[in-house]
């Protein structure tokens, strides 16, 4: 009796052990191996502050090309959506029959006009000429005649004196008369001609207006073909052959290759930005056009990138900020053709960067998905070759730049509420040392005060702990009454 009850006394005195070191176990924390202390070291050196985008190429100004003033049914379209066109291009032409006759009409009334004033000009002209011939003719008679007179006279004895004075007089009154007679038609003859000098000024303005008609009528055939001014892509096409350009339904496509050029068209143009439309016109042969054009021209010589940017980002975003732009699928082989290098432009297996300026900076949000953004839009100094519009970009706005200023990495800085410190080695110690901070980059942080070039700073790490159920230091099985996982 007295045995058993020993027994089960040192049952229970197990079982009270067994729960004691449980319980205790499984409040007893032992503490991770140290993890390996990480440093940094204070350098000088830049600190850029940067936000970071994506979007899609766009070409900053669209021209739409039309015929300015030759109409009728086209005849012929040389281009289509996506096709890549140089400056004097032929584009699509009109039917010229209209033109044409239009043209022979101003000639003929040009030479009606001219042979009119011609006519009138000659024909007053011949009346002067033989009013002078004529009076040349009549004096040279009356002169003879009065001549002959005087010689008669000379002949007759004196009592004839009276009757050769007579006719002496006789022929002098003639020859005034005849004298005077023929001013008088030499007279009227120009007073004629200054009437129809006069009347020509009429006439020749009547030839100006023919010579303006045939002019404006031999442009009007030239504008049947149109041409591009620019060098850029088409994107539309409003019109087929047979009909009017504008009535059938349009071609478009978005996408196109990069090239550069100039202005100069025999057609009308409109061009439309990303954010406003203006009109322009491309030569002095041709009229601005304010509605769509026949043909749509991505001009590439200045290229965008629409992007959105968070709105707790934006604020840091301005209008000249520095950007860079990444075209991921524009790498440095193309198909296997190496990509002819572009001052300004990085190009590499894994893509091409170019620099940008931030050009537009939307001042209303746009919310999708209950998230707000505000638009960016970033424009390339340089086209890289072989730029399409479409193609996707990565962007990198440069908000915020310091350069050759003391700075530490971020990840070493310790904040509490205002207070920024650190934790500097001093050989096999270290100590905190409370810092002033600016600029706060991407990486780095610049420092303004606390430290100097050179030293070390420890960055901070998280610890973590294991939890062993016999208090051991998380080794093997342990014993429920043994050591740290030892046998029995």
């Amino acid at each position: 009796m007295r045995r058993r009850t020993l027994i089960v006394n040192g049952v229970l005195l197990l079982a009270l052990i067994a729960i004691s070191v449980t319980g205790w176990a499984m409040l007893h924390t032992t503490p991770a191996k140290a993890a390996t202390i990480s440093t940094t070291t204070v350098t000088s050196g830049n600190v850029s502050a940067t936000v970071s985008a994506s979007g899609t190429a766009e070409s900053a100004t669209n021209l739409g090309i039309s015929f300015s003033d030759c109409t009728g049914n086209l005849t012929s379209i040389s281009v289509k959506p996506g096709q890549t066109i140089k400056v004097g291009q032929v584009l699509a032409t009109v039917d010229t029959t209209t033109a044409e006759k239009a043209v022979a009409t101003a000639q003929t009334a040009l030479t009606d006009a001219q042979s009119s004033l011609d006519s009138s000009i000659s024909q007053a002209e011949t009346s002067v000429s033989d009013a002078k011939s004529s009076a040349a003719l009549d004096e040279e008679q009356a002169q003879n005649t009065y001549n002959a007179a005087v010689a008669k006279a000379n002949q007759q004895d004196a009592h004839d004196a009276t009757t050769l004075a007579a006719d002496l007089a006789n022929a002098k009154l003639q020859y005034q008369a005849s004298v005077l007679k023929d001013n008088q038609q030499i007279a009227s003859a120009e007073s004629q001609l200054t009437s129809a000098e006069s009347s020509s000024t009429q006439e020749a303005q009547a030839v100006t207006t023919a010579q303006t008609n045939l002019a404006a009528a031999k442009a009007t055939l030239t504008h049947c073909t149109l041409t591009s001014p620019v060098t850029g892509t088409v994107v539309t096409v409003n019109g087929s052959v047979g009909v009017a350009p504008g009535s059938a339904s349009v071609a478009s496509s978005s996408s196109t290759s990069t090239s550069t050029g100039s202005t100069g068209s025999t057609g009308s143009t409109s061009s439309t930005s990303s954010s406003n439309s203006t009109s322009t016109t491309s030569s002095a042969a041709s009229t601005v056009s304010t509605s769509s054009g026949f043909i749509t021209v991505a001009d590439m010589k200045t290229i965008t990138v629409p992007a959105s940017v968070s709105e707790s980002d934006i604020g840091a975003v301005k209008v000249g900020d520095a950007a860079t732009v990444t075209f991921a699928a524009l790498t440095s082989t193309n198909g296997g053709t190496a990509v002819a290098a572009v001052p300004g432009v990085t190009t590499s297996a894994s893509g091409t960067t170019v620099a940008g300026t931030v050009t537009e900076v939307d001042l209303t949000s746009t919310v999708s998905s209950n998230v707000v953004s505000y638009g960016v839009t970033v424009t390339l100094t340089t086209v890289p070759t072989g730029l399409r519009l479409g193609q996707s970009a990565t962007l990198t706005i440069t908000t915020a730049n310091k350069t050759g200023v003391l700075r530490l990495s971020t990840t070493a800085i310790t904040t509490a509420g205002v207070s920024k410190t650190v934790e500097v080695q001093n050989g096999s110690s270290t100590s905190r040392v409370t810092v002033t901070t600016g600029l706060v980059g991407d990486g780095f942080t610049e420092i303004t005060s606390g430290l100097t070039a050179g030293q070390v700073v420890v960055i901070p790490t998280t610890t973590s702990s294991t939890t062993s159920l016999l208090g051991g230091t998380g080794g093997g099985a342990a014993s429920l009454l043994g050591g740290a996982g030892g046998g029995r």
